[in-house]
């Protein structure tokens, strides 16, 4: 069975934190689009195309520092007329979504007692924000040992 773009563009869309999902489908991102093919004269079948590539970009399918050339193969278009549109993409859509989102999480975890155990937690999450909000064991903060290595290793050869 074969997925439509918009399908995977979706399907690719609720795999990112929610307040991303919330931006990106708060956003008329499709309507910022319209406005730059209209600005670049492009035609309705070329509006569209540049409405994957940037639904793509948008879910982190497709790259950003690729879209320029994308468009410029994809639409026919020169390389200085790409480079135009995805700069356009780039100020007018990408920038606003990803400062919008990173606000509404930094919003959502300001007030939190954050440290190097949440930090680990969502790396190991696999980026999952929840991660960040639950409680990590205290650190102990007395000073570690010191092991003078010289020592150590005589230690180590003379016990073998």
């Amino acid at each position: 069975m074969a997925y439509s773009i918009e399908e995977q563009i979706e399907e690719y869309l609720i795999k990112l934190p929610r307040e991303a999902q919330e931006v990106i489908r708060g956003f008329d991102w499709e309507g910022a689009i319209e406005e730059i093919g209209e600005a670049h004269e492009l035609n309705d079948e070329e509006v569209l195309d540049l409405k994957i590539m940037a639904g793509l970009v948008l879910v982190n399918i497709s790259p950003l520092e690729g879209l320029s050339k994308k468009i410029e193969n994809s639409l026919g278009l020169t390389e200085e007329e790409s480079l135009d549109i995805a700069d356009d993409i780039l100020n007018q859509i990408v920038l606003p979504i990803t400062t919008e989102a990173s606000e509404n999480i930094a919003s959502k975890i300001q007030d939190k007692n954050l440290d190097w155990g949440q930090n680990l937690n969502f790396i190991l999450s696999g980026g999952s924000y929840i991660a960040t909000l639950e409680e990590t064991k205290p650190v102990d903060k007395t000073e570690p040992k010191k092991i003078n290595i010289d020592t150590y290793i005589e230690d180590k050869l003379l016990k073998k």
